[in-house]
């Protein structure tokens, strides 16, 4: 997988800022694929997994955020945070798949994204904001040959692009206010 924008690193201008009004954050993530505009179901198995793969990887980049003392999947944070991920054009991309889209002889390419909701939610569950992101993304497949192709592991791409989505959703709900208390 190859995200097509370029993943900078978000604000540096709040580094080592800690929010002083909430400092225990729940993350809550709902993935829903999407193929064509109409969401489908995945099998409970893969649909289970892709949600547990983004909640560690948000939950790491809330972490590594610096700006929360403690950050859990349990719903007693005095900020909660819930994430609904769409992802265009996720297919189940086993072995059947590759093969029905070449043959593993040519490679294939296909084009996805990501569309990131992020409500944030004080302790009594009154909405202090929102957050939307979309980033883009290109697979590239080929299974048999593949002394002609550079050998790459596609795990750190995804990786790195759910972090940056994280960590760049923070930033820009820092830049909204969303934070600061309304009086």
């Amino acid at each position: 997988m190859v995200s097509r924008s370029e993943l900078s690193s978000p604000s540096t201008l709040n580094e080592g800022k800690v929010l002083k009004h909430y400092k225990k954050v729940s993350i809550k993530v709902i993935y829903i694929p999407e193929k064509d505009d109409h969401a489908y179901n995945l099998e409970e198995e893969e649909q289970k997994n892709r949600e547990e793969t983004w909640t560690q990887l948000l939950v790491s980049a809330y972490e590594d955020s610096g700006l929360f003392r403690e950050v859990t999947i349990s719903s007693d944070g005095d900020l909660k945070v819930q994430i609904k991920i769409v992802e265009s054009q996720a297919e189940d991309r086993g072995m059947d798949y590759t093969f029905s889209k070449g043959w593993g002889f040519r490679p294939y390419r296909e084009e996805g994204s990501f569309a990131m909701s992020t409500d944030f939610y004080n302790s009594k569950g009154k909405l202090l904001g929102s957050v939307d992101l979309t980033e883009k993304y290109d697979y590239y497949y080929q299974v048999f040959f593949i002394f002609l192709m550079p050998f790459y592991s596609s795990g750190g791409e995804y990786e790195r692009l759910g972090r940056f989505m994280g960590l760049k959703t923070l930033d820009r709900a820092l830049s909204k206010e969303i934070f600061i208390p309304k009086k």
